[in-house]
């Protein structure tokens, strides 16, 4: 392990191994020297050393100055930055990427935000306090004005909505919530505790951290694009000529993309309103249930890149990633994978994660002729015919406790 005095006078590794028996002898290793006894009574004594600025010297290869190279570690738990462009990066920068690229540094405080998500906290606490039917409820709920019971009335109409029996194929999450805000008078303890703490706000310090320095001037960078490795942990930064030279080659491929002359957005959201229509007046889904499938105003989905060092750390290839939040079909995307997500479990193939394999082959018997052996499928669902997708989805709707209407209804939502 690496000891914090070397660390901070930037020494040599010291390698500490606990005593252990070798073939008969006893060997022991220490910081500087380790010294082996052998049964003669012999001693024999190792340099165990290592210089430190060689082993993190930048490597090179000849020819290629804009290659992978080997940048210093920022803490003892070693380095995840792999840097491919020629900038060079300070320390701030280096720790701020080592940290992960979901870091939420403390940065400047904004007291409307607080603010905002006190109240909403506040509101949580009121639908509780009404849901809860605690006995003393009736006297601090106790309306005096009309302004007040027609929030009473509100609450118990919220509370109704949750006590109903629900009868739909959709599950909760795929019902938008209720936006009714209930005033803080309704309990003189909410009320007083979003008072005490809207005070304490006021007081907060509004420094901005060295780290939220480092993360606006890496965002200002035109010449760089930082990703996450798809595989490893790392985080990668690529030089723009070669991050778009990768994207462009994958977007030429013609059966996978297409170029469109103009914007589709509004063509697919008006198709996707006139099919969710025709399933209301089916009674396949409810009002509610088609408020939720419609995005009022959809973004249009993002393509990007995650590189893959561990294939080619050098060039690495592209794994191509279709990010479509908020877009108009996320809701019904949500929809569908609720659907065929249990049918997906029944199959004799599926696979949930690595734990699943250890378990399914622990106990295996394997002969001498037998070999375990794995295969990965080069861009496997852009690979896959929708036809062909939509007709083996079908297949197991058939099998599954949904009616032939809702069934019809998923096929066409793909």
């Amino acid at each position: 392990m690496r000891d914090l005095s070397d660390l901070e006078n930037n020494r040599v590794y010291k390698w500490k191994l606990p005593p252990r028996n070798i073939r008969g002898r006893s060997a022991s290793f220490s910081s500087a020297t380790s010294i082996e006894s052998t049964s003669s009574g012999q001693h024999r004594t190792y340099n165990t050393r290592f210089n430190k600025q060689k082993n993190n010297a930048r490597r090179t290869p000849p020819g290629n100055k804009s290659a992978y190279k080997a940048v210093p570690s920022t803490s003892g738990s070693g380095n995840k930055v792999i840097n491919l462009s020629d900038i060079e990066l300070t320390q701030p920068q280096l720790e701020v990427l080592n940290l992960g690229l979901n870091l939420s540094p403390t940065a400047k405080f904004d007291a409307f935000s607080a603010v905002k998500d006190v109240h909403l906290f506040a509101r949580k606490l009121l639908l509780k306090n009404l849901h809860h039917k605690s006995p003393n409820m009736g006297s601090e709920l106790t309306p005096e004005t009309t302004a007040e019971l027609e929030t009473l009335e509100n609450l118990t109409e919220l509370l109704r909505e949750q006590e109903q029996p629900y009868e739909s194929k959709f599950p909760k999450s795929l019902i938008p919530k209720s936006k009714k805000f209930p005033p803080l008078t309704l309990s003189t303890n909410i009320d007083l505790f979003v008072k005490l703490v809207t005070a304490d706000l006021k007081n907060v310090p509004t420094k901005v951290c060295e780290h939220k320095m480092a993360i606006e001037q890496l965002a200002k960078r035109t010449d760089i694009v930082i990703k996450p490795s798809d595989k490893g942990g790392n985080i990668v930064i690529w030089p723009c000529a070669m991050y778009e030279k990768e994207v462009n080659r994958q977007l030429r491929d013609v059966n996978c993309y297409r170029k469109f002359t103009f914007n589709p957005l509004s063509t697919f959201c008006s198709q996707l309103k006139i099919l969710l229509g025709r399933a209301v007046d089916s009674q396949v889904i409810t009002k509610k249930q088609m408020e939720y499938l419609t995005i009022e105003y959809p973004t249009i989905a993002t393509f990007y890149a995650l590189p893959k060092v561990h294939k080619n750390k050098l060039s690495p290839p592209g794994r191509p990633i279709v990010s479509g939040n908020n877009n108009f079909c996320e809701p019904i995307c949500k929809l569908i994978d609720y659907v065929l997500h249990p049918l997906v479990e029944t199959l004799p193939s599926h696979l949930k994660d690595t734990n699943d394999v250890l378990r399914k082959l622990d106990g295996l018997q394997l002969e001498d002729d037998m070999i375990l052996v794995t295969c990965d499928i080069e861009s496997l669902y852009t690979s896959i015919r929708h036809e062909d997708g939509i007709f083996a989805v079908e297949q197991f709707l058939k099998m599954s406790a949904f009616d032939g209407e809702f069934c019809t209804f998923i096929l066409d939502l793909l």
